[in-house]
């Protein structure tokens, strides 16, 4: 009898996916559109619906949305140059989400790689840092604040003509820092320093910095073996996924022909 039953819920569960909840002209809701659109079954169901009432609103609230589109579509405002705009806009995010999600869907770190990591970095994270950058669009103009820092020029008023960070206001200032707050690769730069020291050039996904320490302390309380083994495991991947969309990016570039005007923007602003 209960194979029997099985079977029955099998063959009808497709037609009940499948079932429309609500419908408008020919725009129809299924079970499984309003689950795509709600995040899932576990965000249907902390919504708290337990009365007709409360699913007659749900759907109502679809069923106005697919009123007002009907309506703007009736308007012509589809063809409309800033409705047209703004659609081009959101396909474009929509493809650069989809594109790097792809990139990134391989990339992975292994627990062996994340304690080989914390033997070399383990004492970086019981501390803070406090450091000021100066942040490049290139590494042309990096190297050439570099060497006017090199020649003694003042690190603050560098960070506030050249970077284009909007710590540039406070002479490049960061403030407090610590493992965690920002990309792994940065925060390396930053705790291989001694105060007063300048580091190199260090390029992320943000562009090209340039970093000085200026002080160091211990925080107050420090984390557990399963707390750095997990803050450790996000930064070596966070790391790992920035670096193969930076080689992506460059590839891409690469097969492409690409041109920039920075001084015709300078002289617009």
């Amino acid at each position: 009898m209960k194979k029997i039953a099985l079977l029955f819920v099998l063959i009808l569960a497709p037609s009940l996916a499948a079932q429309v909840l609500a419908q408008v002209d020919d725009a129809v809701l299924t079970w499984e559109d309003l689950l795509e659109q709600a995040g899932g079954i576990e965000a249907l169901n902390y919504m708290g619906i337990t009365s007709e009432s409360e699913a007659s609103q749900i759907l109502e609230s679809w069923v106005r949305e697919r009123l007002v589109v009907a309506a703007a579509e009736s308007a012509g405002l589809s063809s409309r140059a800033d409705v047209e705009k703004a659609i081009r806009a959101a396909i474009d995010q929509v493809l650069i989400e989809a594109y790097i999600s792809d990139v990134l869907e391989d990339v992975e770190v292994s627990r062996l790689e994340v304690e080989n990591y914390l033997d070399i970095w383990s004492d970086s994270y019981g501390k803070e840092y406090n450091a000021r950058h100066i942040l490049l669009d290139s590494q042309v103009l990096a190297g050439s604040v570099l060497s006017r820092l090199s020649s003694g020029e003042s690190f603050e008023s560098l960070a506030v003509n050249f970077s284009s960070c909007p710590s540039s206001r406070e002479g490049g200032n960061l403030g407090w820092l610590r493992r965690g707050m920002t990309s792994a690769t940065f925060m390396e730069a930053v705790c291989s320093l001694e105060p007063g020291q300048v580091s190199g050039i260090v390029e992320t996904t943000a562009g090209f910095h340039i970093i000085q320490l200026l002080e160091v302390r211990n925080l107050a309380t420090s984390a557990s073996q399963t707390e750095l083994v997990q803050l450790a495991g996000e930064e070596l991947l966070a790391t790992r996924q920035e670096k193969a969309v930076m080689d992506i990016l460059a590839d891409l570039r690469d097969g492409h022909s690409v041109t920039v005007y920075p001084q015709r923007l300078l002289e617009r602003l």
